[in-house]
């Protein structure tokens, strides 16, 4: 599985591009470990909001129903 979020740093809207799977779930977690977004994503070729975080860095995961595990950092600006 192979996931890409971007653009990155990014201020408005992140695009979220899965490959391998069609679906899971995605997480947002800060660097405090709080889970800020939690999503089911069911395209693999989906947008998520972001405009409402705080600038920083920030980890993403997206779990696939059979258990793979992918994840990433993204810059907020």
């Amino acid at each position: 599985m192979i996931v890409s979020a971007y653009p990155n740093p990014s201020n408005d809207k992140m695009k979220i591009n899965i490959q391998s799977v069609e679906s899971g779930i995605f997480e947002i977690v800060d660097v405090a470990g709080n889970i800020i977004l939690q999503s089911v994503i069911r395209n693999p070729h989906s947008a998520i909001p972001i405009n409402y975080l705080s600038p920083g860095i920030y980890i993403y995961k997206f779990a696939d129903k059979k258990g793979g595990i992918a994840r990433g950092k993204i810059i907020i600006q």
